[in-house]
């Protein structure tokens, strides 16, 4: 499979050496213009709970503010995703507001989407 973006890396599971999930940062199309990227991940349901979003997340944190030299990065998630809420709040972002039935899902659902954003600075003083 081809890879367009680079700022995409494959979640491997040490114990096993099993790709158990992904994490990017790509386009922040809400804010043209800055230094910014957007952060996306996706685990596999049998490694939840184990702490292992929330250290991807911290390391590609780094990678964006310091390799990267982003300014800020953002987040969502769905509302009612409890455990994403908890790692992006775990990992310092700051909550920006809700956009009410903002992403309209493959079935035709609308879900609300909570947003989020951590700046280099903030990044810093929290760790």
């Amino acid at each position: 499979m081809f890879i367009k973006d680079i700022n995409t890396f494959a979640i491997v599971y040490k114990e096993n050496n099993k790709v158990i999930g992904s994490i990017n940062l790509g386009k922040d199309n809400i804010r043209p213009g800055v230094n910014s990227k957007y952060l996306g991940y996706v685990l596999s349901k049998n490694y939840w709970g184990l702490g292992l979003m929330t250290e991807c997340v911290k390391k590609i944190l780094e990678y964006g503010f310091f390799t990267l030299n982003l300014d800020i990065i953002s987040v969502s998630h769905f509302k009612e995703n409890i455990r994403s809420k908890r790692v992006i709040e775990k990992c310092g972002f700051v909550y920006e507001g809700t956009f009410r039935k903002s992403s309209l899902l493959y079935n035709g659902t609308l879900k609300d989407k909570c947003f989020y954003s951590l700046d280099k600075i903030e990044f810093i003083n929290n760790n």
